[in-house]
């Protein structure tokens, strides 16, 4: 799994991911040519199947950015739409008990604060900033990570189904290999 930063392209990382691959199989004497295939549903998803020697790589390629003007493409765009999703938003604050819904929020989250923040100069442009907006909005004082777990745990199978499919189809490539 990679996120796209500033700068770099999906092209620039696989041509890297496929170069890194075919020296390190030449170094161990391995005479084939590297050639990730990109799914044919997926264009974020690269894989290779090698059968001698026995290898098999996916690559997840987070391309979807929140906001179009954010500076990266991470995983954190994943766990921002899925925390966004209203069911997942009234799971995380069913335990907390207040007076308030999930669109409003939802609304703080993604309007308010921002807003505020860049009235006073200070610029939100990574979805790991919403990320741990959202956290602070409905005190989670966790890592981000955590938060990320919890957003999951929280969420909707068929949320989760949807925003993840990629790396899903990644992952069950890799399952499907080893039986």
């Amino acid at each position: 799994m990679r996120d796209v930063d500033e700068g770099e392209t999906p092209e620039s990382i696989v041509q890297s991911v496929t170069g890194a691959v075919q020296e390190m199989l030449n170094r161990r004497h391995f005479p084939v040519t590297v050639q990730l295939q990109p799914h044919t549903t997926y264009p974020n998803v690269h894989w290779l199947a090698l059968a001698n020697p026995d290898l098999h790589l996916a690559l997840h390629l987070s391309t979807f950015k929140w906001q179009e003007g954010f500076t990266n493409a991470t995983i954190d765009d994943y766990v921002l739409v899925l925390a966004l999703r209203e069911t997942t938003a009234a799971a995380l604050l069913r335990k907390k008990q207040w007076q308030t819904s999930p669109e409003q929020i939802i609304r703080k989250v993604t309007d308010r604060i921002p807003a505020l923040l860049q009235e006073n100069g200070i610029p939100v442009r990574e979805a790991k900033d919403y990320v741990r907006l959202y956290a602070a909005v409905i005190q989670e004082h966790t890592s981000p990570a955590t938060f990320a777990s919890k957003v999951v745990a929280n969420a909707a199978d068929g949320d989760k189904q949807d925003i993840f499919a990629p790396l899903l189809a990644a992952l069950n490539f890799l399952g499907a290999e080893k039986k």
